[in-house]
């Protein structure tokens, strides 16, 4: 769920010590590979409905979700995704990735589900300062 992502990002921003991995060994290189063909199909426009649950390929299809792909799209080119870490959950799994796109770097999570097919997407757009943090003293205030 977004909200199990965000604190997680927020705190990251606050604490250093929490901030999540830049990059880990990769457990599984085939995964990463084919979530960046997903991504990079989606930034165009296209995808394969059957990677997708059904709410997803419904959400895919609506004027919102082609609008969020134009406009990540419109950050620029796909260049490196990055492997950071992989949660079991028992409904399927979150892996999580550093992208570039246009030279900027963005926290990127897919979550599976069971059977594989990706239930969520969540992007966190740091690099324009879509979430931050401003930390004073013992005390922080997220911005979102």
């Amino acid at each position: 769920m977004i909200l199990d992502e965000l604190p997680i990002d927020i705190a990251g921003i606050c604490l250093p010590v929490l901030k999540r991995p830049e990059a880990k060994p990769d457990p599984n290189p085939m995964t990463t590979a084919k979530s960046k063909e997903i991504v990079s199909g989606l930034l165009k426009g296209n995808y394969e409905p059957a990677a997708f649950t059904a709410p997803m390929r419904v959400f895919l299809n609506t004027a919102t979700g082609k609008a969020f792909w134009k406009w990540f799209a419109g950050h620029g080119a796909l260049g490196s995704f990055v492997f950071s870490d992989r949660e079991e959950r028992g409904d399927g799994e979150i892996r999580r990735y550093k992208l570039s796109l246009g030279g900027n770097w963005y926290w990127f999570s897919v979550t599976t589900s069971n059977d594989g097919n990706i239930a969520q997407i969540y992007l966190v757009v740091t690099a324009t300062g879509f979430l931050g943090c401003a930390r004073n003293g013992r005390n922080a205030m997220a911005v979102v």
